[in-house]
């Protein structure tokens, strides 16, 4: 598919200082594991939540089962790898085809819901892997988990530690925000935008709109799988509280708070969802509420997301100083 950008000198620009970003804070935190460890993390969720921007955002579709996705992707990998011996890439062609298939099945009935009915569907999905995750003890190791999850072999390289990870997450983060810019500046991208406009007056231009909803569900599922994969490998143990419902209701909100119409909210949105935690440790009991505040807070003075609120305060502040130049 051929790259199509809506301004691509600004874009590339973004791209290649974003890249710069990645690359010197690598040099600099090489030997700095727990900064290394939280970029990592900030780039598993980047590209959980670049599908989920296209699902939300862009097309219109909430969904609160995501966590099911995000763990189907985690567990199938843990379980090919440990129980079964075999390749960790097996366990990504199990977990992608696996998660296809059920976000096909659930996606044909669901997505014929709407707003809050297809929210509140989607929860009850994610409740119930939730809750096969936890009580499948036989598969799943119910509460202990799963241990001893191997890296992930790349020819010569075993990829494992933080740095590898870093350079392997981010550069899969960086192909998911191309690709979503990509596909954004399409036809589908358009159509997605026509959806989350009025389903009734895109159906009446002869549009499939079922079709095009199951399409983008079935991918953001697939996106989500790649981030519990990648997940697994890393922190090489996996248990059903990292996957639950509280996930899927956070990385909704963070998609919101990072920008749910903007690519990069991603990206800004994994940094709120992975750094404030750790910023507010010691208020733990009391994060929902601040999470809370924060939503609020974005929705109120930013309702197009920090995303957007950062590149249009930049552009803003660019016109004006060619202003006071002329």
């Amino acid at each position: 598919m051929k790259i199509i950008l809506e301004n691509p000198i600004r874009d590339y620009k973004q791209f290649l200082f974003f890249c710069t970003i990645l690359i010197a804070f690598s040099l600099f935190m090489m030997t700095n594991p727990f900064y290394l460890g939280i970029a990592v993390f900030v780039g598993i969720y980047t590209i959980v939540m670049s599908g989920m921007t296209l699902l939300v955002g862009f097309a219109g579709q909430p969904s609160l089962g995501h966590n099911a996705f995000f763990g189907i992707g985690a567990y199938t990998t843990a379980i090919v790898s440990t129980k079964f011996g075999a390749s960790p890439w097996l366990g990504l062609l199990a977990g992608l085809i696996l998660n296809g298939v059920i976000a096909f099945i659930i996606g044909l009935p669901t997505l014929r819901l709407r707003g809050h009915y297809l929210a509140v569907a989607t929860l009850g999905f994610g409740g119930i892997t939730e809750a096969v995750f936890m009580h499948w003890t036989g598969m799943t190791g119910g509460a202990d988990g799963i241990a001893g999850i191997s890296g992930i072999p790349l020819g010569p390289l075993m990829i494992k530690g933080d740095i590898l990870f870093y350079y392997l997450v981010w550069t899969i983060a960086l192909l998911f925000l191309i690709f979503s810019f990509n596909i954004i500046n399409t036809r589908t991208g358009r159509v997605f935008k026509a959806i989350h406009g009025s389903e009734v007056a895109t159906n009446s231009l002869g549009i499939n709109v079922n079709r095009y909803k199951l399409y983008i569900f079935i991918y953001s599922a697939l996106v989500a799988g790649i981030g519990g994969w990648l997940l697994a490998h890393y922190i090489t143990f996996i248990s059903p509280g990292s996957f639950g419902i509280h996930f899927s209701v956070l990385i909704l909100c963070m998609v919101v708070i990072g920008g749910q119409t903007s690519i990069w909210g991603p990206v800004f949105g994994a940094i709120v969802y992975t750094v404030f935690p750790i910023i507010l440790w010691a208020s733990e009991d009391y994060d929902t509420v601040i999470y809370g505040i924060i939503l609020m807070a974005v929705i109120m003075f930013m309702p197009k997301g920090i995303a957007s609120f950062v590149f249009d305060t930049i552009r803003m502040s660019n016109l004006g100083h060619k202003g006071i130049k002329k």
